[in-house]
């Protein structure tokens, strides 16, 4: 999604989604979400297998691996994540839930 553009709706599917523009509304991606330095998610509902914020997020977002904020990047609102990764320079100010996947379901005895 190219820098200027704004979209405002739900996005399902699988593949990456690369944001240079404005996002509002539902995310629900089996992908990566990478948002650039002039890429903004705001008022957003997401799930992905992936986020990478340069720019900014600002909703409720659940991430299946990992959450990362790089140098510049502002992530607020709230998110869940298996990892969390920020960078100097990056802010967040959001309520943040990191939890490790579940371990193993034991093989059933007979």
């Amino acid at each position: 999604m190219g820098r200027g553009a704004r979209l405002e709706g739900t996005l399902r599917g699988p593949g990456v989604l690369l944001v240079h523009g404005t996002l509002s509304g539902t995310l629900d991606l089996e992908g990566d979400v990478i948002v650039g330095e002039t890429g903004t998610l705001e008022r957003i509902l997401g799930k992905a297998s992936s986020l990478r914020v340069e720019g900014q997020v600002d909703g409720d977002f659940r991430v299946e691996g990992t959450l990362q904020i790089a140098t510049g990047g502002r992530v607020g609102g709230a998110a869940q994540a298996r990892r969390l990764e920020t960078s100097p320079g990056s802010s967040l100010e959001a309520q943040i839930v990191v939890q490790p996947p579940a371990p193993p379901a034991e093989p059933a005895k007979d």
